[in-house]
Parts: structure tokens; C-alpha cells; sequence
């Protein structure tokens, strides 16, 4: 484990906090493709929210409990819920909601390793999100169901 990996660990282990992260760097042979996978769970009920702005990388998130609701340059309406999705780049923030029961393993591509992973031109997922069965097919339903069946 990474020393920045048990600093999330550490920070976020504090019982006033919603929420537990771990992050770590991907393996060598990701170099280029994945920028770091993170592991998020929340640990208190409550309505939660925060911004993100733009960045350089294409998430992947694959969600074990509760959608987020997420508005692409505005605050999330009801059917803004997203569980597990991908997403492409947006110069814009990006609103995010939970309410306290998310769970969910978040890879980060780099835009040519996203390409390489989906087999997408970056321009179908540019200023959008698609659910895991759009972005994988098939082969992503499988995938969330391995990892929410692995041990650890």
C-alpha cells in the first residue's frame, strides 16, 4: 500500500466524516491508460454535496449500493441518478448528490486509455454520461458483478 493510499485511509477514518476513500496508483502496466482507482463508501445517512470541475480524465464508476444524483452544469434533478456509468470529459462542473448509501470502485482513464478500454470514440462520451450496459454491455454487468462479489 501506497503512503498516500493509508493517508486517505487515515484522514477519512474519522467518525465525523460520511464518507471512507481509498485511492490508489494503478500498476505499472496502466501507465498511460489509468491515472488511480479509488474505492468510496459512505458511512452516515444524510444529504450530501459537492462540485467538481473539470479534469483530464474519463471516470468509470461501478456502483454496490445507492445511485448518485449528478448534474453536468447544474444542480441534479430527479432523474439525474446515476449508479454505475462512465463519463466523458466536461469543460464545466459537475454537481454531485448522495444520500449517504453509495458504494462504489471508481477507475479514472486517461482519454487514450479510455478509448482503448470502451472502444469508443472520445467524442460519444464528450459532455455525457452512459450507464455501465451502454459503455460495456454486457460484459460490464458481468464486471460489477465479479466485484461485488469479490472477497476483497
Amino acid at each position: 500500500m501506497s503512503d498516500e493510499t493509508e493517508r486517505h485511509r487515515q484522514d477519512n477514518s474519522s467518525p465525523a466524516l460520511h464518507f471512507e476513500m481509498v485511492r490508489r496508483k494503478p500498476a505499472a502496466s496502466l501507465a498511460g491508460i489509468v491515472t488511480d482507482i479509488c474505492g468510496y463508501r459512505e458511512t452516515m445517512p444524510g444529504h450530501f454535496r459537492i462540485v467538481e470541475y473539470a479534469s483530464l480524465t474519463v471516470p468509470l464508476v461501478i456502483s454496490f449500493a445507492d445511485p448518485f444524483a449528478i448534474g453536468l452544469g447544474h444542480a441534479p434533478a430527479d432523474n439525474d441518478r446515476y449508479a454505475s456509468f462512465a463519463a466523458g470529459l466536461y469543460a464545466g462542473p459537475v454537481m454531485i448528490e448522495s444520500f449517504g448509501g453509495c458504494c462504489c470502485v471508481q477507475v479514472n482513464f486517461t482519454p487514450l486509455g479510455a478509448r482503448q478500454f470502451f472502444g469508443l470514440p472520445m467524442s460519444e462520451l464528450r459532455d455525457r454520461m452512459v450507464g455501465l450496459d451502454h459503455a460495456l454491455g454486457l460484459d460490464g454487468i458481468a464486471l460489477r458483478e465479479r466485484l461485488g462479489e469479490a472477497t476483497g
